[in-house]
């Protein structure tokens, strides 16, 4: 798994095993790793799934010591913010890093946090060598940025087990341009009601979703929690203490990794134009294979949208209108 001087692309659907793929690795060649997550969430539960094995560090609330390096076998978690370590330090050699959710890293670093590409750039190629995961990146961006770490590093590989792929595809996408954000707002109810199965709600800014927060907890008797970017690890606690099945509403903050029950409907409230995201997002449920339904304004899945099944909606949605939401 480890050669100088290389990066490494390695491409998954959601929920194939990337992230037990390098732990596996871990436990049965002896390596030195650094995982770095763009997400503290990512990174936190990475770390509660290891912190039994011995010579793992988590520097997600404090510092480490370099002497950790000089250790056979170990493996730091942390993110871009919180890695404390130097590059220069001649103990740092012989490492493999992991960049979690690489496409964040693209995404996020030519726009609002442009110190996870100065991560790296950063890099000492000459010591490391660099697994990328992720399980969606366009082709664009992949060649593009292949390109550019060739100047970089000695070489660059894709390893390719379906990038933009989903591991299951949902039973049923229900998408049309005669569907509003209030009708997916009513048959959220409608499913809480008659399926009794947790749903997941996507909404674009943080004030949607306090405003479908206090809404729903008026509307229906199960719990209503919701996600959103600085409050993630207060929503994994209470997501802990709640029975299922119940509803979760949140931005994309809950759109990679946070662990969640097994949600059978995944709605969005506004059009998601970016393919990759879409496909994160609507990954968050089904995970188990046995059943997902999407609700949205676009469908880049490989299951086609049925006219059967967009009349049923709009009937069930236009009875819903004098059940629940007459004055």
């Amino acid at each position: 798994m480890y050669e100088k001087n290389t990066f490494t692309f390695l491409l998954a659907p959601p929920a194939w095993g990337k992230t037990t793929y390098i732990i596996d690795k871990y436990r049965s060649e002896k390596l030195k790793i650094l995982f770095i997550s763009p997400l503290r969430a990512l990174a936190k539960e990475v770390y509660e799934r290891l912190n039994s094995e011995k010579n793992v560090y988590c520097e997600l609330d404090e510092k480490i010591s370099r002497d950790v390096l000089l250790k056979k076998q170990f493996i730091i978690i942390s993110t871009v913010e919180r890695f404390s370590l130097n590059f220069e330090d001649p103990l740092f050699k012989n490492i493999i890093i992991v960049l979690d959710e690489i496409h964040l890293f693209f995404y996020w670093g030519e726009s609002f946090r442009p110190h996870l590409l100065d991560f790296i750039y950063g890099l000492p190629c000459e010591k490391i060598s660099v697994f990328a995961m992720t399980a969606t990146i366009n082709s664009a961006m992949l060649s593009e940025w292949r390109d550019l770490l060739q100047k970089q590093f000695q070489q660059v590989n894709v390893i390719d087990f379906g990038n933009q792929k989903l591991k299951y595809n949902p039973n049923r996408v229900i998408t049309s341009k005669l569907i509003k954000s209030d009708s997916y707002y009513r048959m959220i109810i409608w499913d809480m009601y008659t399926k009794k199965e947790s749903i997941l709600l996507f909404c674009k800014k943080r004030s949607d979703v306090l405003r479908l927060k206090r809404f729903y907890e008026k509307k229906i008797k199960f719990p209503v929690l919701y996600c959103i970017g600085g409050r993630v690890d207060q929503f994994c606690e209470e997501l802990k203490k709640v029975s299922t099945p119940c509803l979760i509403i949140g931005t994309t903050a809950i759109g990679h990794g946070v662990n969640l029950p097994q949600i059978r409907s995944v709605y969005f409230d506004y059009p998601v134009k970016n393919k990759d995201f879409w496909l994160q997002m609507v990954a968050r449920g089904g995970r188990d294979g046995l059943g997902l339904y999407v609700y949205a304004f676009e469908n880049y899945s490989m299951v086609k949208t049925r006219l059967i099944d967009v009349i049923k909606f709009l009937v069930i949605d236009f009875l819903l209108c004098f059940i629940f939401f007459k004055n």
